[in-house]
């Protein structure tokens, strides 16, 4: 790492773009962007990672499409609604993948990301690795990881020819551990825990905000389950609603810095919340079928509570003046996942499908 800590060169595996549902606006990449548009950091990417992250986009937008599709077959007022079923119609994968993939490639044109050519890696070393099953060659299918083993070296070769500092996010052990032996690289797992550690440069500013967001806890879960209990849920395969609570709220890991500009500073935390679910719905499994109407009636009315508990991401908005503490504020929390209320099982549907 060079000694000011400041990060020189940054490369996103596929899964980290995946990670952010490819949304360059999101608040991770907001962050990234101010530093990459200073010059703080260049953006690096291969010609194999470019070729994985359009096909990940390609298949997440067909799961996606396919859902809605199947969600409008078994829906009971939407499609009754000329607006929605015309809306709904109109999704055409192909159409969605290619602009987001545009998205992606503006985004690499616009903060000048350097593309280093994976594919031209000589692939005597790489077979080794391969024979020998060093990583990123594991047992079963990482016996097949052919095209990050071209990355990974691609990168070494590239940070050693360069001699920089190169910054590594992703959450595959293997992948990482590629890059053991070359120590310019350093590997992370997630664009939270990089920005991080650029936000850790000012290490006593950056320990001043840890430290207050941890005093200011109460206030931040009392807001963060307000949020969650607010997303809107329903019952999951069932016609009804579903009314959340939490019971308890827990903190995972400390808190990691995304951002601190001026007198602002945005902190990310992970929570997982435990929470009872009422459930109010018509249960498909009783009533009588009416093949004029295309439908079940006279189904039967079920109350009942349900327990669950869900990952909850945290995001954190504070403004200071330096380290005094009386004049630390958290001016806003919002939650950034989930984005959305969720479907809920009831009892007799719960961890379907059984195994």
């Amino acid at each position: 790492m060079t000694p000011s800590g400041i990060v020189d060169c940054l490369f996103l595996d596929a899964q980290a773009y995946e990670a952010a549902s490819f949304n360059f606006e999101s608040h991770h990449f907001s962050s990234l962007a101010k530093h990459l548009g200073t010059g703080r950091m260049q953006l690096l990417i291969t010609d194999v990672t470019k070729t994985e992250v359009k096909k990940r986009v390609t298949r997440n937008v067909e799961i996606e499409c396919a859902a809605l599709t199947k969600n409008q077959k078994s829906s009971r007022v939407l499609r009754t609604s000329p607006l929605a079923s015309a809306l709904l119609s109109q999704l055409d994968p192909t159409v969605i993948a290619d602009s987001i993939c545009q998205t992606f490639e503006a985004f690499l044109d616009e903060y000048g990301a350097t593309v280093i050519a994976a594919t031209a890696e000589n692939a005597a070393s790489i077979f080794e690795r391969y024979f020998n099953v060093e990583p990123p060659f594991g047992t079963g299918d990482k016996r097949k990881e052919f095209p990050d083993a071209f990355v990974a070296a691609a990168l070494c070769r590239w940070s050693e020819d360069h001699g920089v500092e190169l910054f590594v996010v992703s959450q595959d052990e293997l992948f990482g551990k590629a890059f053991a032996k070359t120590k310019s690289i350093h590997v992370v797992a997630d664009l939270t825990a990089l920005l991080d550690h650029i936000a850790s440069d000012n290490e006593k500013l950056a320990d001043f905000v840890r430290e207050e967001i941890n005093d200011h806890l109460d206030e931040i879960k009392k807001a963060a389950i307000a949020a969650f209990q607010d997303l809107g849920f329903h019952v999951e395969d069932e016609w009804g609603e579903a009314t959340v609570t939490v019971t308890r709220l827990e903190i995972d890991g400390k808190p990691e810095i995304v951002e601190i500009a001026g007198t602002e500073a945005t902190v990310e935390l992970q929570m997982t919340a435990h929470y009872e679910a009422e459930l109010s719905y018509e249960d498909s499994d009783t009533g009588i079928w009416d093949s004029e109407e295309g439908e079940k009636l006279f189904m039967e009315e079920v109350n009942e509570t349900v327990e669950g508990e869900h990952d909850l991401v945290v995001s954190v908005h504070a403004t200071f003046d330096g380290v005094d503490s009386d004049v630390f504020e958290i001016s806003h929390t919002e939650l950034t996942d989930p984005p959305s209320g969720f479907g809920i099982a009831t009892s007799k549907n719960a961890g379907y499908p059984w195994k």
